[in-house]
């Protein structure tokens, strides 16, 4: 007996996005789903594969069951991911001009088993991210544009344009997917004239192969071979362009920049107004006990929560920037940078009004540390020690 099943998804997709399993299942009847991942044999061997998880469906009186497993993959997905600190330092310490990404997906097969019979689905592919909603009604692919051979190839959302624009401070590793291929494949960069040729690594697999552009190794590259420090470059492959990168001059001493992991799941870096202030907030928790001596109430408290609320701002001259800001406004895992330190932030802004016709304007953003602290900052936004470290903003330094 056949099981007939399917999901809703491309082999590869998004695990944020609704991922619906379809088949069919008789009144009284009992299903069992299991996700699972194919392990490695020796050769010769069969593969094998390792449940991750696995449910019970019990029959009712539909014939069709369709089952959203999308919980069930982030949850997978979340137990791999190394938290960004670890990812960053990874990304870093490798001195590889293309690494490879280190976007983070999982691979998995499910497995349905209705009475004697079984059927096992797949490799899909989930990565980190999501779709939007109108490109889903679209039934538009994750990666269809991307694949496109004039379309800029980048996992980002700062731009869809072939040329990408950022400032010196937000130059950060450019994430990008290439159809999986069997032959040798070459990554050539040129900027003034000058071109650097770098093999990349393949992998033979059903999936898209994903790369990351270490943009700061290859300046040093152009600079250790033709004695440049390229602010233009143009990067392509054997069988299409990626992209133009420029980057401009960034007149801030001390640059406030966000890192944020945007739709597709990479991380981006956004330069916000410098000029920023800080408010100190303090939550006690204030009860009353009984002062055995005295025989009366008095009134005591633990030491004061402090939430520290930093407002920014974000000036907005495009279209593009605007959608932009609001992928820093949806990401859910958005860090803090200045003067070299990094910390985990929640960011939200105050509502957003624009007219059709498109003006600048500025977004001003509400910034605050994830964790609260019961004691005194010696250490957080400046180099150097000052008690009253976040009751200033640096317009008096």
């Amino acid at each position: 007996m056949a099981i007939s099943a399917f999901i809703n998804q491309e082999d590869m997709h998004f695990a944020d996005n609704r991922i619906l399993l379809n088949f069919g299942l008789g009144f009284g009847q009992t299903a069992k789903c299991s996700i699972q991942e194919q392990m490695s044999a020796p050769t010769g061997q069969l593969p094998w594969y390792n449940t991750l998880y696995s449910l019970q469906i019990f029959g009712n009186d539909r014939s069709e069951q369709i089952l959203d497993i999308s919980e069930v993959i982030q949850s997978q997905l979340k137990e791999i991911m190394l938290d960004f600190p670890t990812l960053e330092q990874n990304m870093f310490n490798d001195t590889r001009p293309v690494m490879r990404s280190s976007i983070l997906y999982i691979d998995y097969y499910i497995l349905i088993e209705i009475n004697n019979a079984s059927s096992r689905l797949g490799p899909f592919r989930a990565l980190s991210g999501g779709l939007n909603r109108s490109l889903l009604d679209e039934d538009a692919s994750a990666f269809s544009q991307k694949r496109h051979e004039t379309a800029q190839a980048i996992l980002t959302t700062r731009t869809i344009m072939p040329n990408i624009v950022m400032k010196e401070c937000e130059v950060y590793p450019l994430h990008f997917a290439l159809r999986q291929g069997f032959g040798n494949r070459n990554l050539t960069i040129t900027s003034n004239g000058k071109t650097l040729n770098v093999p990349l690594d393949n992998v033979h697999g059903s999936f898209d192969e994903f790369y990351a552009l270490n943009v700061e190794r290859i300046r040093k590259m152009f600079f250790d071979s033709h004695n440049i420090f390229p602010t233009q470059m143009d990067f392509h492959t054997n069988e299409r362009n990626l992209c133009s990168l420029t980057i401009v001059e960034d007149n801030s001493p001390k640059p406030l920049v966000l890192i944020f992991k945007n739709t597709f799941g990479a991380y981006e870096k956004q330069a916000l107004n410098p000029k920023f202030s800080i408010e100190n907030k303090f939550e006690k928790n204030i009860h009353q006990t009984l002062n055995i001596k005295s025989h009366e109430f008095v009134k005591e408290s633990s030491r004061a929560i402090r939430s520290d609320v930093m407002t920014a701002s974000l000036m907005i001259n495009s279209t593009e920037e605007l959608i932009f800001a609001l992928d820093i406004l949806h990401s859910d895992d958005v860090w803090l940078e200045y003067q070299g330190k990094k910390q985990a932030v929640l960011v939200s802004a105050e509502t957003v009004v624009r007219g059709n016709d498109f003006k600048p304007f500025a977004i001003t953003l509400t910034i605050e540390p994830r964790i609260t602290d019961p004691f005194a900052p010696i250490d957080l936004l400046s180099q150097q020690s000052r008690i009253f470290d976040l009751t200033f903003d640096d317009t008096f330094e």
